[in-house]
């Protein structure tokens, strides 16, 4: 017997299918600093864990398929700081941000229809998209340019007839890429010309250092039916297990498909929604905290790896993971390398090969990304590593 094509062509995840060589490396004593998956070490709220231990419901129920009204009620009002105006009708609760993204392409795409999205992105994007049977058509943005886009005609250029959205992530996982006023117009403009939706992708809304205001395609009035956020808790309060997600539509059709896919799994978890809406009640300075001690990650990375020759990364700009080009290597292979054969003091890394957050055959075959997650110490290590290891590397082809 024959399992299905969509699940043959689905691809694996390039996060984690290296795991087998750190476990190896770990029962060979080495320690590994684990900078290939976005996994914060920074502890959940505590109001949020007071929660949990203080939870005195006698039953966990089902809520309401769309979530629970008193979490959407607080999302809706952590978007005035954004001067955006949302209601909780507007906002669905997922199981995670990756099954709000599963709702958006399934609420706006036929299989055979195609979406656009820049390269690279996050992996999940291609896996989702292959179980609905979507095309991807990429948008290939360079790390010369920091992984922006250069002109509206770029976008442009990759709209055919089945197109039917256009998704991005911003910040951009995996780039650290804050995307400008401008390049948001040109997809709003894009948009309204080419009779297409907008998804956009917000987790890192939050994690942003440059001194640019963040833009959302919800700031742009004419074409707020277009536009579906997806977001979630999971790196905004360290609460990657919890599984809640949301996303947010002013079109009523939108919403109202989404409920019908929403019902079909009954409901998102119930005791993390309360988790959440305890979280969506902190205060801005929880934030600026948890972002200044991202900074400070970020430029202990980059310090460490600046100057060494044959290796050219972007400074990111918001998210927490950049793109590390290191010329004249084949990346993956550069990372079974730093777990087998390389270490500092019994000290080795795992990064994640950039290819699998790629579309098309060839590229990011030298590049690696690296996720901040660590202490700035740690990072700082890691990034020691990863210089002696690529010259260690070189020295062997």
């Amino acid at each position: 017997m024959e399992i299905s094509e969509r699940a043959k062509n689905t691809q694996s995840s390039p996060i984690r299918k290296l795991y087998p060589y750190a476990e190896k490396a770990e029962q060979n004593g080495k320690t590994v600093l684990y900078v290939n998956i976005g996994q914060p070490d920074i502890a959940t709220p505590p109001e949020a864990m007071g929660m949990l231990k203080n939870f005195d419901k006698e039953v966990l129920a089902y809520s309401p398929s769309t979530g629970y009204y008193s979490l959407r009620n607080k999302i809706s009002n952590y978007f005035d700081k954004y001067r955006i105006d949302i209601n909780a009708e507007e906002i669905a609760v997922t199981t995670g941000g990756s099954e709000a993204v599963l709702f958006s392409l399934a609420a706006v795409c036929d299989p055979g229809d195609n979406i656009l999205v820049a390269e690279p992105f996050y992996a999940n994007y291609k896996s989702i998209a292959q179980m609905l049977g979507i095309d991807i058509k990429s948008i290939t943005t360079r790390i010369e340019d920091g992984f922006h886009f250069t002109s509206k005609s770029q976008i442009e250029e990759k709209i055919d007839e089945r197109t039917r959205a256009i998704l991005i992530c911003n910040p951009s996982n995996p780039t650290g890429t804050v995307y400008s006023h401008n390049e948001i117009e040109w997809i709003v403009e894009l948009a309204k010309e080419k009779d297409l939706f907008i998804i956009s992708d917000e987790v890192y809304r939050e994690f942003r250092y440059t001194e640019r205001d963040f833009v959302s395609p919800l700031h742009y009035r004419e074409v707020e039916d277009r536009v579906i956020v997806t977001d979630s808790i999971s790196k905004r309060f360290s609460s990657c297990g919890a599984r809640i997600g949301f996303l947010i539509s002013k079109n009523s059709d939108v919403i109202e498909a989404i409920t019908k896919f929403a019902m079909a799994r009954l409901s998102p978890p119930s005791l993390e929604q309360f988790l959440a809406e305890t979280e969506f009640g902190l205060s801005d300075e929880y934030f600026k905290d948890i972002v200044n001690e991202y900074r400070l990650r970020k430029n202990a990375f980059i310090e460490e790896l600046s100057g060494t020759d044959g290796v050219v990364f972007p400074d990111p700009e918001g998210a927490f993971y950049i793109i590390v080009k290191f010329t004249g290597v084949e990346s993956e292979d550069f990372a079974k390398f730093l777990l087998q054969d390389f270490s500092i003091n019994d000290v080795t890394v795992m990064v994640a090969p950039a290819k699998g957050f790629y579309n098309s055959k060839g590229l990011g075959e030298d590049e690696v990304r690296v996720a901040f997650v660590l202490t700035s110490s740690k990072m700082k290590l890691a990034a020691k590593i990863l210089r002696e290891g690529y010259f260690a590397y070189r020295k062997m082809m």
